[in-house]
C-alpha cells in the first residue's frame, strides 16, 4: 500500500504543469476573466483561438495553463478529454 501511495504521489511530480503567459501591458494584472478551451486525443492538431477584446475591451495580460483541475480531469479521462484553462487579465 505504501508503494502505491508512494507512486502517486510521484506521478503528480512528473505531470507538469506548462504555463505560458503574454502581457500586453505593463500597468498592473486587474481583473481576471478565466475560460477553459476544451481538446480531445490530447489535442493533437487541434487549437484554440481567443479574442481577447471580445473578452474585455483593455486586456492587460493573457495566461494559458495547465490547471489542477485541469491535470484531474485528464487522468481520469485517459487523455481522451484534455482541458487547458485560459485567463484574460482586464485592466
Amino acid at each position: 500500500m505504501k508503494k502505491l501511495f508512494l507512486v502517486g504521489i510521484m506521478s503528480l511530480f512528473v505531470t507538469g504543469c506548462m504555463s505560458q503567459k503574454i502581457i500586453l501591458k505593463d500597468n498592473g494584472v486587474g481583473v481576471e476573466k478565466p475560460k477553459m478551451a476544451i481538446f480531445f486525443v490530447g489535442g493533437v492538431a487541434q487549437t484554440e483561438s481567443i479574442n481577447v477584446k471580445d473578452v474585455c475591451g483593455n486586456p492587460t495580460a493573457v495566461e494559458s495553463k495547465n490547471e489542477a483541475l485541469d491535470i484531474v480531469i485528464k487522468w481520469f479521462t485517459s487523455p481522451i478529454f484534455t482541458p487547458r484553462t485560459s485567463k484574460v487579465y482586464c485592466k
